[in-house]
């Protein structure tokens, strides 16, 4: 399991962003859990 935070400048250029559905710049709060 992780947790982290994600500081999103340019969604429009960040590709993590996409992958995530982010559309808007921002901090978001992270957690990964594995099953």
């Amino acid at each position: 399991n992780w947790r982290g935070m994600l500081a999103v400048l340019d969604p429009e250029k960040s590709c993590i962003a996409k992958r995530l559905g982010i559309s808007r710049p921002g901090v978001y709060a992270l957690e990964l859990v594995e099953e």
